[in-house]
């Protein structure tokens, strides 16, 4: 390994471990040596129902625990995704001690993780063997990594409490991340090993969280159509591996909850009222047009306004639903960027009638698949939550993802405008600045 390796992998090193190290500082997540184990026990009883090769967390219905379930015995409604990635920790835990693997450490761990594999991808297709130019672009991306891994929503959301909830949709937002980075990489290197890799990951996201099923969907779709254009082997095989992940789904529901379709949110003893009636008999959210719905959507992701203890968001539609915000998600400036994202595929069209081929480089490749992903898995999760009977801060976390490639993929367009160093520099602190003033205290 040549200096500039050496010194690129330590400079990246360093900089994923300050940025966890930031992100602790203001989540409070481990906030002292030792407080590293979580309060909240379902999913850790779920990885004990595993060690005893079980999938309930206990046969019968005693201590029945807030949104528990009771199918095929005592279930947890949190998925199964999360346990078996925490399995194998726990595992090593137990050879050391009774206790198991902390469960923070473990999040942590996946948090550095993904960090890492997802700035390694920004890097330029053309440039792999240049660590010079690997370390420029590093540099230049590091605004990126600092909003997608800081991200306030995330952020906002772990520090108000992490408990099951939470936790479930952090891993989630790791995974859909780490999905697109794999994408990222896989644009430049078309093997198939690669290829097989994303299709297997992207089956499984429904296991983690169903919701994020949306970004699976769109990683296998941009991936195989990848693949088919870059001539890539076993295509078949890698549909089979997408399928089987969203066959183990079903399959662990209908053992668990009696059907496929049901994931025991039907079952579960919420101690809410309202959501226990509306997911057994009426939803009527179901009523409503959804242009309608989906502007109550809208402006509960970007437009809420806290005033005293009260929440308001405008469009707000006059039907019974169970609406809770402890925090806000996001920003109308991000809004505006994101609307601005989206608008770029009409730009790249232009440029490709005008310069044909020769217009799409790694960069606008890279821009071009970011802007498809991130705009149909925005539209899927739209289309979803529209309707949901819960409007709820922690659940449009799960638009995080999409968010943050469709407004990464417009500062990666707009650096390539201009191959001033200076030009680069100025679009980094104007573009991250906006977001971070609109953000606000």
């Amino acid at each position: 390994m040549t200096k500039h390796k050496q010194f690129l992998t330590l400079f990246t090193v360093c900089t994923v471990t300050i940025l966890a190290l930031v992100m602790l500082h203001l989540t409070g997540l481990i906030p002292a040596a030792g407080t590293w184990y979580s309060a909240d026990p379902p999913l850790r009883l779920q990885t004990e129902a595993f060690l005893r090769g079980e999938l309930a967390i206990q046969p019968l219905p005693y201590g029945h625990g807030s949104d528990w379930a009771w199918g095929n015995g005592m279930q947890q409604v949190w998925g199964l995704g999360v346990p078996l990635i925490q399995l194998p920790f726990q595992i090593l835990g137990k050879l050391v001690n009774n206790f198991g693997f902390p469960d923070r450490l473990i999040f942590l761990i996946c948090y550095l993780t993904v960090a890492t594999l997802f700035w390694v991808s920004l890097d330029d297709g053309t440039n792999n063997s240049d660590p010079g130019a690997k370390l420029k672009r590093r540099l230049l991306t590091i605004p990126v990594l600092l909003y997608a891994f800081l991200n306030h929503a995330v952020i906002n959301m772990i520090q108000g409490k992490f408990e099951r909830y939470e936790e479930v949709i952090s891993y989630g937002f790791l995974w859909s991340v780490m999905l697109f980075a794999l994408l990222a990489i896989f644009l430049y290197r078309r093997e198939r090993y690669l290829y097989l890799l994303i299709c297997c990951l992207a089956g499984f996201a429904l296991n983690v969280r169903p919701t994020i099923g949306a970004y699976g969907g769109m990683t296998f779709m941009i991936a195989y159509f990848l693949a088919w254009k870059g001539k890539v082997k076993w295509l078949l095989p890698g549909l089979g591996l997408f399928l089987l992940g969203i066959g183990f789904y079903l399959l662990m529901n209908g053992l668990r909850f009696g059907s496929p379709l049901e994931a025991g949110h039907k079952l579960a003893l919420t101690g809410t009222p309202i959501s226990d009636y509306i997911v057994r008999f009426d939803n009527p959210m179901t009523w409503v047009p959804f242009t309608a719905a989906a502007m109550e959507q809208i402006s509960g992701l970007f437009f809420i306004e806290f005033h005293n203890s009260d929440v308001v968001i405008p469009w707000q539609l006059d039907v019974p639903r169970w609406r809770e915000y402890n925090f806000k998600p996001y920003f109308p400036v991000e809004f505006i960027l994101l609307l601005l994202a989206w608008s770029l595929p009409i730009v790249l069209w232009v440029r490709y009638r005008r310069k044909g081929a020769a217009a799409f480089g790694p960069e606008e490749q890279l821009v071009a698949v970011g802007l498809v992903w991130s705009f149909l898995s925005f539209a899927l999760l739209l289309f979803f939550y529209a309707w949901w009977p819960g409007l709820v801060a922690r659940y449009l976390v799960d638009f995080a993802p999409a968010i943050i490639i469709a407004i990464a993929s417009l500062y990666r367009y707009s650096i390539t405008l201009s191959d001033s160093l200076t030009y680069k520099l100025l679009t980094d602190y104007h573009q991250f600045t906006a977001i971070f003033l609109g953000i606000g205290p």
